[in-house]
């Protein structure tokens, strides 16, 4: 089982939106050469997002980035997978169990296919309700069989459009990763 990080991933930033309660989207991509294999019982992880965030569409797309690529059997199950597996508490007390892994909690069957951009409308509440978990990815797993491109590369990403926490009596953090941000 190979899992496959999206450019997000790897920069380990859990996005949670800056507004509270206005739409806001974040896009992740993983390059694909021509070749390579995805097995069904591979994790390509595409977006982390914060605790207490539900999605509310997801938008696919694969662009090709050199040659003519062919892809077989892409269709995929859009998932989730905690970050952790222990609950995450914030600073004022409030706790965010580990969500349960998921490959088809957000969509089933999904076919992707060169410059086509899929729309996945994220009913209200997901199974779950993934707003009331901590932080998780939002996954793609190939559904039937192996997904592999041929003749070129590509570039497969996902869009997730969710709205900001609506969180008005205070500020989530009083603490910030940069040393040059301080705490109100």
């Amino acid at each position: 089982m190979a899992t496959l990080n999206s450019d997000l991933v790897v920069k380990k930033i859990r996005h949670r939106g800056l507004y509270s309660g206005k739409e806001q989207s974040v896009t992740g991509s993983i390059k694909l050469s021509a070749g390579t294999s995805v097995a069904t019982t591979d994790l390509l992880q595409m977006v982390p997002l914060g605790e207490n965030v539900r999605p509310i569409r997801i938008l696919l797309q694969v662009t090709p980035l050199s040659g003519t690529p062919v892809l077989t059997n892409a269709v995929f199950d859009v998932g989730v997978k905690s970050i952790s597996t222990t609950a995450l508490t914030r600073p004022d007390g409030t706790s965010y169990p580990a969500l349960i892994t998921d490959a088809d909690q957000l969509a089933a069957n999904v076919t992707l296919a060169n410059n086509t951009k899929t729309t996945i409308e994220i009913p209200r509440p997901v199974a779950d309700n993934v707003a009331n978990y901590g932080p998780y990815y939002v996954t793609l797993t190939p559904d039937t069989s192996a997904f592999s491109v041929a003749g070129g590369d590509i570039l497969v990403s996902a869009e997730v459009v969710f709205l900001g926490e609506i969180k008005p009596d205070a500020m989530v953090y009083t603490s910030w990763n940069s040393q040059k941000v301080t705490g109100v």
